[in-house]
């Protein structure tokens, strides 16, 4: 899950160090998150410190079969039925905080109910400690 996207839109080109989504959440976090790991060696690294180099072209010869191959799986991806959309993640985004809203305010509704119990229960200590004084005053005249 994520609080909220970046500044890109489907489509857009993002690089390295480019921030594309912020994750966060109030209470336990039970959504999907995004994880990933290079490494280097079989040992983990630190993708920010990688310095990136681009590999070697697809050789002339074999350009047209890349094409029409990445073409292929250009077209599947964005029909209808398999396409990721900017409402469909913003209806999930607006789920997700409607539900964080929900468990936030009954968390609210629990603090406040227990702040006025203790008002409730210290104003009942006050007026019995009064009324004892008072019964005490009495006894002595």
């Amino acid at each position: 899950h994520l609080s909220k996207y970046g500044k890109f839109k489907v489509g857009d080109r993002v690089e390295q160090h480019d921030i594309v989504g912020y994750v966060g959440s109030t209470g336990r976090s039970t959504g999907n998150h995004l994880h990933y790991t290079i490494y280097h060696h079989d040992k983990p690294i630190n993708p920010l410190q990688l310095k990136n180099v681009s590999g070697p072209p697809v050789p002339k010869t074999e350009l047209a079969d890349f094409k029409i191959y990445a073409d292929s799986l250009n077209n599947l991806l964005f029909r209808s039925e398999l396409s990721i959309t900017d409402t469909v993640v913003t209806q999930d985004m607006i789920v997700e905080q409607i539900e964080d809203q929900k468990q936030e305010t009954i968390i609210s509704i629990t603090l406040i109910k227990i702040f006025l119990l203790l008002v409730i229960l210290l104003v009942i200590f006050r007026i019995f400690m009064l009324l004892k004084k008072t019964n005490q005053n009495k006894g002595w005249s």
